[in-house]
């Protein structure tokens, strides 16, 4: 019953939109008849009192067509914002009103096309010199114009293309939150996720920790060898707060896939397996029902929006783990528990890119020599002199993942 009550509604407003669109086509060719009629068919008199002189004629019959169309507009925009306003309330629309309003707005479309060209025409008109017998005293005095009917009609039709723009934006806008109603229906066959990530890339990455060696590293190393008066001292130190934040990084992020995957595991066996406890008895059931192939392509697809929202959050997630570093690492490194703010700067910022690389998907490698071992040229750089046995490492090398491809070269120090 509810289907047909909608079907007779729908009828109804249609025969009402046709009704409506024939009027306004009924104004638009009365102005065309208008315009082609001979003047000189005209009783003589009233041509010689200027009523139907062709220029004023057709900018009068100009001023009513627009104010037709612009009522007829109105209608219609009232009943596209009925649909755009239940939209902004987040009330549910039905495949009736959607389509209504689509009909609704190509009918205005059609319509402002139509209006476009009637206004070229009156213009190119009026432009137009039209060769007329002089008129009398009622619009004139002697064989000139009068100025001031010319500039009232002049005011008036530039207030007509004023209210005609503006209405033109009214309808552009209409179009366009038209336009994103029906772009924003979900799509029930659609499996693609959109990026949310806000994850930067792995390049992205790799340029920002070569910007801190050659910034906040070389700032603090010149601090610290000034302070200690000893090289090697402050380049061990310094590369002890990476170390230590990769590390760090790494086994709280794999905690952190760890416990993601356990929550997953728990969501699809509550979903796909659900359990019942008797009220009376108080025996369990479990349902042992197979997954369908359909079950298993939703399951896969909440496995990526499960990944999707962790990456989401990750960015967000920085502060507590330099909080939690500062606490927990950061005073195995400096003992004494002085920091200054030049150095916490790199200490935050080391951490900071150390997260964002151990939680890509595959994770990023920092990869470094330990003392004693021999130089492999295609991996790092020297520090200083030339040599071939390693005595530390200043800078880790950066690969995409373990056993991927090598995104930046270290740096070394030789004995």
């Amino acid at each position: 019953m509810a289907a047909s009550n909608d079907g007779r509604k729908g009828k109804a407003e249609k025969k009402k939109d046709e009704e409506e669109t024939e009027q306004h086509h009924e104004h638009m060719s009365n102005g065309r008849r208008i315009q082609t009629d001979d003047p000189k068919q005209e009783d003589p008199d009233e041509y010689q009192d200027g009523l139907h002189n062709t220029k004023w004629k057709r900018m009068w019959e100009a001023v009513k067509l627009v104010n037709g169309t612009i009522a007829f507009f109105g209608k219609k925009k009232r009943k596209l914002g009925y649909v755009l306003e239940k939209m902004h309330a987040g009330d549910v629309l039905s495949q009736h009103e959607v389509s209504g309003a689509l009909r609704e707005y190509n009918q205005l479309c059609i319509e402002l096309e139509h209006l476009q060209r009637r206004i070229e025409e009156v213009e190119a008109n009026r432009k137009k010199k039209v060769q007329t017998p002089p008129p009398r005293d009622k619009f004139s005095k002697g064989t000139e114009t009068n100025p001031d009917v010319m500039v009232l009609f002049r005011e008036d039709y530039d207030k007509l293309l004023e209210r005609i723009t503006h209405r033109d934006s009214q309808i552009d806008e209409l179009n366009r939150r038209l336009r994103n109603l029906v772009v924003s229906k979900p799509k029930e066959s659609s499996t693609v996720i959109p990026n949310l990530s806000t994850l930067p890339e792995p390049v992205q990455l790799v340029d920002e920790f070569c910007d801190l060696y050659s910034n906040e590293w070389a700032t603090c190393f010149e601090t610290l060898k000034t302070s200690w008066n000893d090289q090697e001292r402050a380049i061990y130190t310094l590369f002890r707060v990476i170390r230590h934040a990769y590390v760090f990084c790494y086994d709280v992020a794999e905690d952190q896939r760890h416990s993601v995957e356990g929550l997953i595991k728990n969501l699809e066996e509550t979903m796909f397996h659900p359990t019942f406890t008797h009220p009376v008895n108080r025996n369990k059931y479990k349902a042992a029902s197979v997954m369908s192939e359909r079950a298993v392509k939703a399951r896969d697809f909440g496995r990526k929006l499960f990944r999707e929202y962790r990456r989401l959050l990750v960015k967000e997630t920085v502060p507590g783990i330099q909080d939690l570093f500062r606490k927990v690492k950061q005073p195995e490194i400096f003992e004494t528990g002085f920091v200054t703010p030049v150095l916490q700067t790199f200490i935050d910022k080391a951490v900071e890119l150390i997260w964002l690389m151990v939680v890509q998907d595959p994770p990023m490698m920092a990869y470094w020599l330990e003392d004693g071992r021999p130089h492999l040229p295609g991996y790092f750089n020297f520090f200083s002199k030339r040599g071939d046995t390693v005595k530390q490492t200043v800078w880790p090398a950066v690969f995409l993942y373990e056993d991927g491809a090598l995104l930046s070269k270290g740096v070394i120090l030789v004995r």
